[in-house]
């Protein structure tokens, strides 16, 4: 019975908290309908109640009706949070992939303390500090595996038939926002920015100097894709980098307008004139919108890509009590052309209860600083559309089956070294060993054509037709089957792509992945074409 009390008690304290809204009565007359179900609940029900999973669900579902973004905070989650603005936490510095029963390491980040140990990619965690890893989620063994700064973990390991132990000392594990910059051989820096956590203008800072430092810089590339964004502070310093001292980035505007503000430049930027272009895709949200959309707006740089995802609301995280918190979205956030990115009206739904899309008819028009014209309520349009190459069957189902992860711990088994992330390939004859690899293993996919082919015979046995249509349908499923079998070739070049990128990694981390697929990169060729062509660039930018 005491907990109904402890919850109707705090229930009554956010009664008081309502009391200055317009819409009091309303919003006391439910809380205390629901303060009246829960003590039902608790006085009566045939079973316990748990009040904690009981109010937690209550919470969700409250939060869910309003938006994907807001959320209710656990105590032993707010760590986890934390990480997502700070980019710390406590641990052994390593990526990790579930394979079969265990997880396994899949890149330990260097300098870490997985690295220092001399972990490996592919190494399976059979034990934490005595606990199994058998069958154990990568959630759970995150868990296991972080902790605090200067605390050890004893892990048991297996690599191949071996298995050793060893004992890590937990550190700071800090994730770089820029996991790679480097400046090419055209005179072009390239800028990966892969999150907005603490650090992030001062990472793409320190690069754009290393470049200058490095010799002639003709153009800078600021990659974006798959971004989602991050802290707003990051945000105006990652634009700031580009802008005057003084220009205005962005405006956050709430409900009642009472706390709108505009956010501006706070100090002198890095580069004002160096040809600028910034990749987008369908993942770059938010933070990264923030930063697409002041750069097009302001007509700093050229947006290369494909449509953004249109988020346009700002979240604020309040503190609750017991060390919880809630996560709510307060506010959305205007770009210097004056217009809001945000795609999904989530006030509106239709009558299954799915959020709709902000409809063209209301789209409203805006003007860059050269007089563009650029829209609202439908995320960032790039300046320069890049179609996205279709991913062949075939490849997918050999990443998704984790075979081009395999393959790669095989190839640094048997090979010391390899040459420079940039530089690497694989011959014409390590592939074809690639294919003699997967002679054993199981890769069965549906292709489209097969798809399409199984309708048809199910459509044939409805129909009843002859046994001369039926033996046109099995010479069609040969036929398929034969082309299916060429696949390996037909797609050479893709797979090619994956694995030297997979297995760069192996040797140079994340940075070798980003490094060896540039050239490959349709986005940054686009990118390189129109630095090189001053003429084009400057036309972009004009209305």
């Amino acid at each position: 019975m005491k907990k109904g009390i402890i919850f109707t008690l705090g229930l009554s304290g956010l009664l008081l908290l309502t009391s200055a809204t317009t819409n009091y009565f309303e919003i006391s007359k439910y809380l205390d309908i629901f303060v009246g179900v829960y003590k039902n609940l608790n006085t009566y029900y045939v079973d316990d109640v748990d009040p904690e999973k009981v109010v937690t669900i209550g919470i969700d579902a409250i939060l869910e009706e309003l938006d994907p973004y807001s959320d209710f905070i656990p105590a032993e989650e707010v760590k986890d949070f934390e990480f997502q603005s700070t980019g710390e936490y406590g641990g052994i510095g390593s990526t990790i992939l579930k394979v079969n029963d265990f997880i396994e390491v899949v890149s330990p980040y260097q300098g870490s303390p997985a690295d220092k140990a001399g972990l490996q990619a592919g190494d399976r965690f059979l034990e934490i500090d005595g606990v199994s890893g058998k069958g154990k989620s990568s959630q759970e063994v995150v868990k296991l595996l972080k902790g605090e700064p200067g605390t050890d973990v004893k892990v048991k390991i297996g690599r191949g038939e071996m298995t050793f132990e060893r004992t890590l000392t937990r550190e700071i594990i800090k994730i770089h926002n820029v996991p790679y910059a480097g400046l090419q051989d055209n005179g072009i820096g390239y800028i990966k920015l892969s999150s907005f956590t603490q650090g992030a203008g001062q990472e793409v800072a320190e690069a754009i100097e290393d470049f200058k430092e490095q010799g002639d810089l003709k153009g800078i590339v600021l990659d974006l894709k798959s971004n989602g964004g991050g802290l707003l502070a990051e945000a105006i310093a990652v634009a700031n980098v580009f802008v005057p001292k003084g220009t205005e980035i962005v405006t956050i505007k709430t409900r009642d307008g009472a706390q709108n503000k505009t956010y501006k430049a706070p100090r002198a930027p890095q580069d004002l004139s160096t040809p600028l272009v910034v990749l987008i895709d369908g993942g770059t949200a938010s933070a990264s919108e923030i930063v697409s959309g002041t750069i097009q707006d302001l007509d700093r740089g050229v947006v290369v890509g494909r449509n953004s995802f249109g988020k346009g609301l700002v979240q604020s995280t309040r503190d609750l009590s017991y060390d919880t918190k809630l996560k709510l979205t307060t506010a959305k956030y205007l770009i210097p052309s004056g217009r809001c990115v945000q795609r999904i009206n989530y006030s509106e739904k239709d009558e299954d209860g799915k959020a709709l899309e902000i409809p063209d008819s209301l789209r409203t028009a805006f003007s860059t600083k050269n007089g563009r014209t650029v829209y609202d309520g439908s995320g960032i349009m790039p300046d320069i559309e890049v179609e996205a190459e279709e991913v062949s069957q075939i490849a997918f189902t050999l990443f998704s089956n984790n075979l081009i992860y395999d393959y790669s711990l095989l190839y640094k088994a048997e090979n010391e070294t390899i040459a420079g992330p940039k530089e690497f390939e694989l011959t014409d004859k390590e592939y074809e060993e690639f294919k003699k690899f997967l002679e054993d293993k199981d890769y069965s996919y549906q292709t489209e054509s097969e798809k399409e082919l199984e309708e048809l015979k199910e459509a044939a046995e409805d129909e009843k037709h002859d046994e001369s249509f039926e033996i046109a349908l099995k010479a069609l499923e040969d036929n398929l089957t034969e082309s299916k079998n060429d696949d390996l070739e037909k797609y050479k070049d893709e797979i090619k792509y994956l694995l030297e990128r997979e297995i760069a990694a192996r040797y140079y981390y994340l940075e070798g992945r980003v490094a060896n697929g540039l050239d490959n990169d349709d986005e940054f060729i686009k990118a390189k074409e129109i630095i090189n062509s001053p003429i084009e660039y400057q036309a972009i930018l004009t209305p």
